[in-house]
């Protein structure tokens, strides 16, 4: 089955003023005035704060996502949390009104039964609720799961922009990617094809644990565990016990590094314990990735990455001197 076009993929939303969207409520006569009168105050609201033109400015959802992601219900002298997203189901409900797509807060549509089979697979939680929101518009569109490519995340990337007046879209295609990629190591039947990646801060190629032999975790966990092993210092003459968010910080840490090193072309059945990732061969693959990824060679995700393998290396595998010491070079 051939994929969808980039060109039969486009749509353009319909330009219009905030000004139009008013006549639009006016001329409505289904609405009580009552709704009428909430729908106009979320109009003229959102009008004034995104443009110094007021009714006048053109509707640009982009922006007015930009505006609400720093809005809060006391800068709109509302009472309380519930009493703002009443206030932006308003807008939405006037902007749909006047023809222009957005997308609603919560998905209530239902989603095809293709998709809702796939997803029918996916036991972890997690997973799920990250591809939720590109399934739900998937359905809508018609995409079926067997024919997505990176033209339809890029063409959700496009929805989202256009439509979304919530969420903050490039973190939703990390979610959405990272998850699709997760789903197709952990499902069978998960399609083949690729949907491409998605570069950005947030860590969404590391896998879950359930994606590796459950040795890795458990030899992970005792290091991390072990009597007086709290410390992961470099200053061995003063060794404190750490917060517990410390130690998940340095246990998802490792995860990260057995997922890099199953992106890069190694089995995940073969990552059994912390000695598998700190062979000089894992350590550069797994460093190297981070500094194509961040472009930097030193710092940061680079130089806490490699300080966690060197101390895994020392305190736990106990590795021969000369192995230690290139460890602690990188």
């Amino acid at each position: 089955m051939s994929r969808t076009s980039a060109a039969e993929l486009d749509t353009t939303p319909k330009p219009t003023t905030f000004q139009a969207v008013l006549e639009v409520i006016d001329g409505t006569d289904t609405l009580t005035p009552g709704v009428k009168a909430n729908l106009r105050h979320a109009v003229e609201r959102t009008a004034h704060l995104v443009s110094p033109v007021g009714l006048f400015a053109p509707v640009d959802v982009p922006a007015i996502s930009k505006v609400f992601a720093r809005l809060s219900a006391v800068r709109l002298g509302l009472k309380s949390v519930a009493s703002l997203a009443a206030f932006k189901s308003n807008l939405r409900r006037a902007l749909r009104l006047a023809g222009i797509d957005v997308m609603p807060g919560r998905h209530v549509t239902p989603i095809s039964d293709e998709w809702s089979l796939l997803l029918a697979r996916v036991d972890d939680r997690s997973i799920r609720m990250r591809l939720s929101r590109f399934v739900h518009v998937a359905s809508h569109q018609g995409w079926r799961p067997a024919e997505v490519g990176p033209e339809h995340i890029e063409r959700f990337r496009s929805i989202m922009l256009n439509t979304n007046l919530g969420s903050k879209t490039e973190k939703v295609i990390r979610n959405t990617v990272g998850a699709w990629h997760a789903a197709h190591t952990l499902v069978p039947g998960w399609p083949e094809q690729d949907i491409g990646r998605q570069p950005g801060s947030d860590h969404y190629y590391s896998l879950p644990w359930s994606a590796f032999p459950p040795s890795l975790e458990e030899d992970v966990r005792r290091f991390l565990d072990r009597p007086g092993g709290d410390w992961l210092d470099l200053d061995t003459t003063d060794r404190r016990p750490l917060r517990p968010r410390t130690l998940k910080n340095y246990a998802d840490a490792y995860r990260r590094a057995a997922s890099i090193l199953v992106i890069q072309g190694s089995s995940a059945d073969d990552i059994h314990t912390l000695a598998s990732l700190i062979t000089i061969p894992a350590a550069q693959t797994i460093l190297g990735f981070l500094m194509n990824r961040t472009q930097r060679k030193e710092g940061g995700a680079v130089a806490y990455m490699a300080f966690a393998l060197y101390f895994a290396a020392k305190d736990h595998v106990r590795v021969a001197p000369p192995k230690l010491l290139r460890l602690e070079q990188f």
